[in-house]
């Protein structure tokens, strides 16, 4: 292995293989100096691949005078010392290459940082803890593939999550226009693919030149487990790509070959419709139920109010009839009165 470094304009190298106590290695004093650094940046490199915690403290601590010492970069791959402990998982030395000041947004030969290799690697702690202090906005977008990319690729579901939740767009697209649940579906990464339709994607997106969608894919692959997520969380069966046959994602299925598939879809898209046509037709139910309730309200008091208005109409002549019995008796024991015998 070969060592670089970068110190001010100035840059060395010194090929690998050398044992501490060896000959030729520089004693282990208090401190290490510039003249010394050659050897323990490759020797800090070896201990950050060997998990070494305690040797890679000691050569920090020592090396302290050395600029960008933890920034050391070996030649074959222009691997930094975070990217050899991301890339073996070891998230104790991530922590003090991290907490020591190294540049997180590092990258190596293919652009990729740190974080790229622990996602491809699958320790979601080390690309959490990456991502504590690094906005994902803020990583270099040269590499083939972005985080959220990666992730969708690799099926790294809490890396999505914890991507969406700073900030990084999950409908972003690549060169030919893919969604990050473009590539979660086309590599058939279940997980990846509901925990992007949790977070909202969009299932109808389509890719450059051909249009296809997430749902396109997934028949395109007789992928049956996808395709179902996909369906059930609202994708169109019946969207037409661009090409000039206009091929939707149930054709597609058909025409590759995958006919349990197609018939498995056509059930499942015919159940979904029937299902959603029911619910409408339940919730225009109880909203005719609920107006219907009102109206029987409304004539139970009306029809009250009509029984009332008779009662009192019958009471008002009742009464009449009274007064006047009573004036006619009253005009009758006047006039007798009046009589004398």
């Amino acid at each position: 292995m070969v060592v670089t470094f970068e110190s001010g304009g100035s840059s060395g190298r010194v090929d690998g293989g050398i044992e501490p106590g060896s000959p030729s290695s520089p004693e282990w004093g208090d401190s290490i100096s510039e003249n010394d650094s050659m050897y323990y940046r490759h020797l800090l490199i070896e201990f950050a691949q060997n998990n070494d915690s305690g040797g890679v403290l000691d050569i920090l601590q020592k090396g302290k005078s050395i600029k960008g010492l933890s920034d050391t970069k070996d030649e074959d791959q222009e691997y930094s010392v975070l990217h050899h402990a991301a890339f073996r998982g070891h998230f104790g030395i991530c922590k003090i290459l991290i907490n020591d000041g190294c540049n997180i947004i590092a990258v190596d030969k293919f652009k990729k940082t740190a974080a790229h290799l622990a996602i491809q690697g699958g320790y979601d702690e080390i690309v959490a803890y990456m991502l504590e202090r690094v906005h994902p906005l803020n990583f270099p977008r040269q590499a083939k593939l972005t985080l959220v990319q990666l992730a969708s690729s690799y099926g790294r579901p809490n890396v999505l999550n914890i991507l969406a939740a700073r900030g990084a767009n999950i409908n972003e697209r690549n060169e030919i226009g893919e969604t990050p649940l473009h590539l979660a579906t086309k590599n058939n990464r279940l997980e990846s693919v509901k925990m992007l339709v949790n977070l909202g994607a969009d299932l109808n997106a389509q890719i450059d030149k051909v249009g296809h969608t997430p749902l396109h894919y997934s028949c395109m692959y007789g992928l049956t487990e996808a395709s179902m997520i996909l369906l059930e969380a609202g994708a169109d069966a019946h969207m037409p790509d661009t090409t000039r046959l206009h091929r939707t994602p149930l054709e597609t299925a058909k025409d590759g070959g995958y006919r349990p598939l197609f018939n498995l879809l056509l059930d499942a898209e015919m159940n979904l419709r029937t299902e959603r046509e029911e619910k409408e037709t339940l919730e225009e139910m109880s909203k005719m139920r609920g107006h219907e309730a009102l109206m029987v309200k409304y004539n139970t008091l009306k029809k009250s109010n009509v029984t009332l208005n008779k009662d009192l109409k019958q009471r008002r002549e009742d009464d009449k009839l009274m007064e006047e019995e009573i004036t006619k008796r009253l005009s009758l024991g006047r006039t007798g009165g009046g009589r004398r015998r």
